[in-house]
């Protein structure tokens, strides 16, 4: 069914709200924008699915924000981040009661981590869904009935996901942990970055000296703001390989920057006044307010080693646990306790694996592991990870 009247759209978010539940996804496209454009929405309730033509003529969407942002009533979504993003862009609204199949999958089950959700249908619903229209062209009308169907499925087993996932939470006693992941949905920052952090993301960052990087620093945030005002993607407003060039050569004038490759005429014509403000904000910068280099992984790689043995650790508890590696803590957040473990602040809270459920969990056995109470061992026969502390208890 797709709906292409206010009418209709109004009556399907009123028996969401009577209901207090509904499940939630989207199509839409940014490979030609900045910011996303919504082609169709997607709404499951009590077995039904229903499709919303956003771009059809009089459809208003207030409504549906509202409903997003209804602590009465939960929506249900499979990795639903950027959904929520295309409705913080128009109006800075963010979701108050969610259900994510994806993160409570991860905390219950075993290998489900950032697991697709036609995976987790077919794995809990014996259900193989077809990815045929994955790659679509969701901007074209009229929609065919093969999209309509693709689409329809998105939301119609989130219903049922949700009801096995919660019941396999409370089993396990993990209903607060998945309140707790959630989290995030309610962080407007997650979808309002600050410009002046794009440089370390920027293809060949780990090259530059820490003056280049002072350079590159000032300029990724200036095509960050362009390609927002000009509603273009990043790589329209000027490529990852042209920052770099013009970070190394420090251009002071239009005659050096046109020496750089690939800069054509039309290119300096447009931006090379911009350019060159920001080549001079960035060698204004004082010495002690360069940026530290980009390591390539971002990380140091003296605490490898260490980083290799937490992680086999964190693995064999996680098979013990029946739930995935990663939500019980990411390589970054291993990462991060070693480092404050090196520096003599291993219990700062600032380490996400010492904070909340994890540190009861997991974070205490991972600080004791750093100070030297566990060994790792395989057991003879079936080479699986033995875990002991040296008191001799497992």
């Amino acid at each position: 069914m797709l709906i292409q009247d206010q009418n209709s759209f109004e009556d399907l978010l009123r028996r969401c709200r009577e209901h207090g539940s509904f499940a939630f996804d989207t199509e839409f496209l940014r490979e030609n924008t900045y910011w996303p454009e919504l082609c169709l929405i997607q709404i499951g309730l009590r077995g039904e699915a229903v499709a919303v033509d956003p771009l059809a003529e009089g459809i208003n969407c207030d409504l549906l924000v509202e409903l997003l942002q209804d602590p009465g009533v939960e929506v249900i979504v499979h990795a639903g981040q950027q959904d929520m993003e295309i409705f913080f862009c128009k109006s800075e609204a963010l979701p108050v009661r969610i259900f994510d199949t994806q993160v409570a999958a991860a905390l219950c089950l075993k290998n489900a981590d950032s697991i697709g959700y036609s995976r987790l249908v077919e794995r809990l619903c014996e259900v193989k869904l077809s990815k045929g229209e994955s790659r679509t062209h969701w901007e074209r009308r009229p929609l065919t009935s093969r999209q309509l169907d693709y689409a329809l499925n998105d939301v119609l087993y989130l219903e049922k996901l949700r009801d096995l996932l919660g019941t396999r939470l409370r089993e396990l006693g993990r209903e607060d942990w998945l309140d707790e992941e959630l989290v995030f949905y309610q962080d407007g920052n997650l979808y309002r970055r600050d410009p002046m952090t794009f440089y370390s993301r920027v293809k060949g960052a780990a090259r530059l000296d820490r003056r280049e990087l002072a350079i590159l620093r000032v300029l990724a945030a200036w095509r960050e703001e362009e390609a927002r005002k000009r509603n273009k993607p990043r790589k329209r407003i000027v490529s990852d390989d042209k920052l770099i060039e013009i970070s190394r050569r420090k251009p002071v004038s239009v005659e050096r920057l046109s020496e750089s490759r690939g800069m054509h005429r039309r290119f300096i014509e447009r931006n090379g006044k911009s350019i060159l403000k920001m080549v001079r904000k960035g060698l204004d910068v004082p010495v002690e307010e360069y940026p530290a280099r980009v390591n390539r992984e971002g990380r140091d790689p003296e605490f490898g080693l260490a980083l290799d043995v937490l992680d086999i650790f964190l693995k064999t508890r996680a098979k013990e646990l029946d739930m995935a590696p990663a939500y019980l803590a990411s390589r970054g957040d291993l990462y991060d306790l070693v480092k404050a473990s090196a520096a003599g602040r291993a219990a700062s809270a600032e380490v996400r694996v010492l904070s909340g459920w994890r540190h009861e969990l997991v974070g205490d056995d991972l600080l004791g592991l750093l100070a030297g109470n566990y060994s790792l061992s395989l057991a003879p026969g079936n080479a699986e990870v033995v875990v002991r502390r040296l008191d001799g208890s497992g």
